[in-house]
């Protein structure tokens, strides 16, 4: 399953995809997640995100070895791998990162038998109380994952990632993991309080960071998804986050909804804050509870700026 951190290179926000294992948890949740981070394997993903009436839909070619992997959509070729990412842009790396634990709030049922394009396969899937939070059918060979569901707390399925072909092989010439050696972009440890809580909605913070432009960054897990935070001094323009606009406590927000991903912007005394992250709408609400919010004041000026 994937998870992501996103990273700030210079003003531009990247998510960088991981996927990451948790160092403690459900012994075989663990050992399913790391097996599927180092398969090899190659194929054409759809991911599909849907929310509030809106849904959002993109296919990636996807090629994976040694921990590395090529994703190709829309946007171009991406390398992503533990801690680092290269675009067509540039490469940015974090110097250190931690692999949050799952929270004991989720529960793995035992593995059934199922079979998916052919393939012998297994299904897991986790519970948060009574709510099925996430389903993953695995591939028996190379133990990638080849579907994903996840599903909010009233039953609706939120996001559906699955694969629409599959081979337990890449077909690069070179190996993958070559792509992501040379010089990056370094996010820097920052202070873990200096703006941002310890947890936020039942995530703990993982890590936090600073780039060479001020600009702080801390990234948030719970072990089964997880988000990163930003704050940019100033009011940030929104440009096309006009998906979806809600208020919470006095504090408005709005949200892009991507395949991979929601971005939610809203500005908290004199700062903008970009929240990028996998994590289902229920626990969005419950996260954006715990970070800064506005002043009356502060959303009268969001809402004369972009209503």
């Amino acid at each position: 399953m994937r998870f992501g951190r996103a990273a700030v290179v210079g003003s531009v926000v990247l998510m960088l995809t991981l996927i990451v294992a948790p160092t403690a948890a459900a012994d075989e949740l663990e050992t399913l997640l790391e097996t599927a981070h180092v398969a090899e394997y190659s194929g054409r993903q759809l991911v599909l995100t849907e929310w509030n009436d809106f849904a959002a839909l993109e296919t990636f070619n996807v090629q994976q070895s040694g921990g590395v992997a090529l994703v190709t959509g829309a946007g171009g070729e991406v390398y992503v791998g533990r801690g680092r990412v290269l675009s067509r842009f540039e490469g940015t790396a974090v110097n250190k990162f931690s692999q949050p634990m799952i929270d004991d709030r989720y529960e793995a049922v035992d593995l059934v038998d199922a079979t998916y394009l052919g393939r012998a396969a297994k299904q897991l899937d986790v519970y948060e109380g009574d709510v099925l939070r996430v389903s993953i059918i695995f591939d028996v060979e190379t133990g990638a994952a080849l579907t994903t569901e996840v599903f909010s707390d009233d039953g609706d399925r939120f996001r559906t990632a699955y694969m629409m072909s599959f081979s337990p092989r890449i077909s690069l010439p070179l190996p993958l993991v070559g792509k992501l050696q040379g010089e990056f972009d370094v996010l820097l440890p920052e202070a873990p309080d200096r703006y941002f809580p310890a947890t936020a909605g039942g995530y703990v913070r993982a890590d936090s960071y600073v780039a060479e432009d001020e600009t702080a960054h801390a990234f948030y897990s719970d072990g089964l998804f997880s988000f990163s935070v930003f704050r940019v001094d100033g009011n940030a323009t929104t440009g096309e986050l006009n998906d979806l606009q809600f208020e919470r406590d006095g504090t408005q927000y709005r949200v892009l909804v991507s395949a991979t991903d929601l971005t939610v912007v809203w500005n908290a005394d004199g700062n903008t804050f970009v929240l990028i992250g996998d994590l289902p709408p229920d626990h969005l609400e419950a996260a954006l509870d715990d970070l800064p919010r506005g002043s009356g004041f502060l959303t009268r000026f969001w809402r004369g700026l972009f209503g």
